[in-house]
């Protein structure tokens, strides 16, 4: 668990070290408050898998991601948010979510936003890479700065079972904590699914066929000759048009197989439950049976071998069952 605050700083220096510590916590922003105040702030927050869970506590603020900061440093995340204490504004995509407590809300780290408060509050943040939610870029921009509340529909089961997520994660042992992230991953996306069904879109055919692309993937990621043919022939459309609906979301099918593969095999070589099963095993067990491959493909997108990988996540999570 992390915890940093600038309270124990002299008055003047507290709001651009708040600014620092906030850019550093989640993405680069810029941050604005009274001059004249006495200004508080802390964030308390640990991982949680692919995720980082905080929770902040700060005075009144404002909160801006401008182009210009954007394109200084863009780390493709989604930012979570869920008021715990007074309400919030947040503002992105020509929409405005006024969160009351328990309410939640999703800004796109890539397009420029803004938070604000009117008076001193404490928010639960995930910050979550784009790839681990998948949702694709148009359902998004249909669902930032939109409030979803806690008092009623999904919202209502998400709510409570985040606002005591950081407090719960320290009597968690390291093999409930792999799979918790998924958890909390599916249950967001199951509230914002909800939320695009019940907005009653225009018809889209591509985005239909990619959404169905993309569950067609997730469900055959075992099978080693997935690929563009057999996601086409699922769909009963041509490989050329299949290539064209991924296009639109800048990957390709193939990319989008092996990130998913990838994944799942990260996940299962940090699962302390797993822990007799081989690597080769684990990459067979998501469609990756020539072993040199998967390798070379783990390597390529973690930066460390499966079995190194292994080593260090697993060695880390057995320390920290222990300690729980």
């Amino acid at each position: 668990m992390d915890l940093v605050s600038v309270d124990g700083l002299p008055p003047r220096y507290r709001l651009s070290a708040w600014q620092e510590l906030v850019s550093r916590a989640f993405v680069p922003v810029e941050v604005t408050g009274d001059p004249h105040a006495l200004f508080r702030g802390r964030i308390e927050s640990t991982e949680l898998g692919p995720l980082r869970v905080s929770e902040v506590t700060s005075d009144v603020q404002r909160v801006r991601r401008t182009p210009q900061v954007i394109s200084s440093s863009d780390p493709q995340c989604y930012l979570i948010t869920m008021a715990l204490r007074e309400d919030a504004v947040v503002v992105q995509d020509g929409r405005k979510a006024a969160l009351t407590p328990g309410d939640i809300t999703i800004c796109d780290t890539t397009r420029p936003y803004e938070f604000a408060s009117r008076a001193p509050f404490r928010a639960l943040v995930i910050t979550c890479p784009r790839r681990f939610m998948r949702l694709t870029s148009r359902d998004v921009q249909r669902l930032t700065a939109t409030s979803f509340s806690g008092r009623r529909g999904v919202g209502a089961l998400v709510s409570p079972f985040l606002s005591g997520l950081l407090a719960r994660l320290a009597d968690c042992d390291g093999c409930s904590v792999v799979h918790l992230a998924d958890n909390v991953i599916d249950l967001l996306r199951t509230m914002f699914e909800q939320n695009l069904r019940n907005a009653e879109p225009v018809p889209d055919l591509r985005q239909g066929l990619l959404t169905r692309a993309l569950r067609f993937v997730e469900d055959n990621l075992h099978d080693p000759a997935l690929g563009p043919a057999a996601i086409a022939a699922s769909l009963h459309i041509s490989t050329r048009y299949l290539h064209k609906l991924f296009e639109a979301e800048g990957t390709t099918a193939c990319a989008w197989i092996r990130a998913r593969r990838l994944e799942h095999c990260r996940r299962d070589l940090a699962d302390p439950a797993l822990a007799a099963r081989s690597v080769s095993a684990v990459g067979a067990r998501w469609g990756l049976p020539d072993a040199s491959r998967f390798s070379r493909l783990f390597r390529e997108a973690f930066q460390v071998s499966p079995r190194e990988y292994r080593l260090h996540h697993g060695d880390r999570l057995s320390l920290a069952a222990r300690g729980a």
